[in-house]
């Protein structure tokens, strides 16, 4: 089997892993940081705690970054070219100046 199709097949089933993995995490704060209906998320005390306590805040980098880049791991894959688009640390897409006319 040539390399790239070894190559290929290793990170399709290392995409499955991160999206599984990061599956979990979105039950994960679906089940112990939202604060109720209709009032959003708050934040964990302890996250190694068995039964986690809130504190009551919800992060500005929770619904800045958190939230985008748990909408971009599960979206289909033309939703926005990465070859004219590049994510800033808080996850702000910022168009490439070689291959995006926006810039």
């Amino acid at each position: 089997m040539p390399a790239t199709r070894s190559n290929a097949r290793i990170k399709k089933k290392a995409k499955i892993r991160v999206r599984l993995f990061l599956g979990d995490a979105a039950q994960s704060i679906e089940r112990y940081s939202k604060a109720g209906p209709g009032r959003g998320y708050s934040g964990l005390i302890n996250t190694n705690s068995v039964n986690p306590v809130q504190d009551d805040v919800q992060q500005t980098f929770f619904l800045a970054e958190t939230l985008k880049y748990l909408y971009l791991i599960f979206s289909t894959n033309d939703l926005i070219s990465l070859e004219q688009w590049v994510m800033n640390t808080e996850c702000h897409p910022l168009p490439i100046k070689s291959t995006n006319s926006l810039y």
